[in-house]
């Protein structure tokens, strides 16, 4: 997926699986900015929700990326947003640290 983001909060590490990922859609995404996209990476397999709602109104917002059985749910302010099931198989854990504000190399900080 190419986009404009800045990470809210991200574990990964390299191109091995990460766990989780949660980006706020910046302005250089186009009709997509303000909006929250989610995903998990197996290494091969890639679900990932996105939001209707956008959050680029000055207001803080809760977001919430959830897994529940086999699927993924997206939540902003307690409202669904959007769920797809979770095609990732085996470990999805790293030893990547987790990230706050920016993405794993450093890169892709959360301005907001």
């Amino acid at each position: 997926m190419t986009h404009g983001d800045n990470d809210v909060i991200e574990k990964w590490s390299g191109s091995d699986g990460y766990p989780f990922v949660i980006r706020y859609l910046n302005r250089t995404a186009g009709a997509r900015e303000g909006t929250i996209w989610a995903a998990r990476y197996d290494g091969e397999n890639n679900p990932a929700v996105s939001s209707k709602a956008r959050i680029n109104d000055g207001v803080f917002h809760h977001v919430a990326f959830v897994k529940r059985s086999s699927r993924l749910a997206l939540y902003i302010d307690g409202v669904l947003e959007a769920t797809v099931e979770d095609s990732t198989t085996g470990e999805t854990k790293n030893e990547g640290p987790l990230f706050i504000g920016a993405r794993g190399g450093r890169g892709n900080f959360f301005s907001g």
